[in-house]
């Protein structure tokens, strides 16, 4: 019997993308002869963690009076000795860098080694520094494109041979299924009209999101009733952004900013929006983008890193993140029902490409080579 331990600090709290590929990969893991431990700071809620014969919880008791970074380096590795762990898994970028036994780690992009000025000089060098060491040290690196494979290769300076193009997936028929009355109760606690340019993930400069709702602004010129809504946190330099244009262009009925929604609202926002937008500078994967197509929405997206390789055939792809651009680029979206037709069909298809069981499988092959290794010795 193999003990495999998993990183599941990410599990606790509100979703994070890092957070949804453990849930959606952990019902997937292959148990037979392999035992796996789950570790986090704080209890999990019982009831929302997959369950399965073969994997189990483990709260360490230290999410207050401990940064996340010691928790990893200093606290998780004791545990995992104590328990005598054979093989350790992190699906958020980083290892405990002193551990002896055999690992994979998730690394999803790098933008904080390739693009620095985006992120805080603490957050920025934490990153740069574990995940590059966590990257050397590991017996497998998982990566979820070619484009960040590539961009793993050129910065980190790692053996192409251990990196592994593991796709995010997306639960098709969880997103394509929602009914009437979900979506009519999303529409009326919201008070939502059409059509609907919706946009899901943190609030970034990077996403062009000041582009967007610029862009926004001089398309509701020429319909009334439009409507744009946002959701996730707000990460923008300028935090007042939103609400300064908003007030500026009397627009407090017609953009609507959500923290936070749960998924059955979620997936209610994508089939009532009749654009989904999603553009951005950088970008390892794009989860959302798959997750729109699931719910026959039909996608505008950058032509730029994996959103260009993933998405090329599935979406309206734009070059030019100038408001104009992007504005012209959604009404041709919005108005053109030939091209609408064929991307959601498109979209369609491309969704069910991807699945969270393929990953799974994926990360399933990755341990077994290591527990071959390691018998053969």
């Amino acid at each position: 019997m193999f003990k495999i331990g998993i990183n599941g600090a990410d599990l606790e709290g509100r979703g994070t993308g890092v957070q949804r590929y453990l849930r959606s990969v952990i019902p997937f893991l292959d148990t037979t002869g392999k035992e796996y431990i789950v570790y986090s700071r704080s209890p999990l809620p019982h009831d929302s963690m997959p369950q399965r014969k073969g994997i189990s919880y483990r709260d360490t008791g230290h999410r207050s009076g401990y940064s996340y970074t010691i928790w990893e380096q200093r606290v998780l590795p004791g545990y995992l000795k104590n328990d005598s762990i054979d093989i350790f898994f992190s699906a958020g970028y980083s290892l405990p860098l002193k551990i002896k036994i055999p690992t994979l780690v998730v690394i999803h992009d790098i933008s904080f080694a390739v693009h620095p000025e985006w992120f805080g000089r603490r957050e920025g060098l934490r990153r740069r520094f574990i995940s590059r060491k966590s990257a050397q040290s590991a017996d497998y690196i998982l990566t979820v494109s070619e484009f960040s494979k590539n961009e793993i290769i050129k910065h980190y300076e790692i053996n192409p041979d251990k990196i592994i193009i593991t796709p995010n997936g997306v639960d098709f028929k969880a997103f394509a299924t929602v009914s009437p009355s979900e979506i009519n109760l999303v529409k009326q606690k919201y008070n939502l009209s059409a059509p609907l340019i919706l946009y899901t993930g943190l609030l970034m400069e990077r996403r062009f999101i000041r582009e967007l709702v610029e862009a926004f602004v001089l398309l509701k010129k020429q319909m009334r009733t439009m409507q744009l809504v946002l959701i996730g946190r707000n990460q923008l330099k300028d935090k007042d952004f939103l609400k300064k244009i908003i007030k500026g262009n009397g627009l407090e009925q017609s953009i609507l900013h959500l923290e936070y929604c749960d998924n059955n609202e979620l997936k209610a926002f994508y089939h009532q929006a009749d654009l989904f937008v999603y553009l951005s500078e950088y970008e390892g994967f794009g989860i959302p983008p798959l997750e729109a197509m699931a719910c026959s929405t039909p996608v505008l997206t950058s032509n730029l890193t994996a959103l260009a390789e993933n998405f090329h055939q599935s979406a309206l792809l734009v070059d030019d993140h100038s408001p104009e651009s992007i504005a012209k680029a959604m009404d041709k979206l919005l108005s053109d029902e030939k091209l609408r037709t064929k991307l959601v069909k498109a979209g369609k298809d491309k969704a069910k490409e991807f699945s969270w069981e393929n990953t799974a499988g994926i990360i399933n092959s990755a341990i077994k080579k290591i527990i071959e290794k390691k018998l053969s010795v």
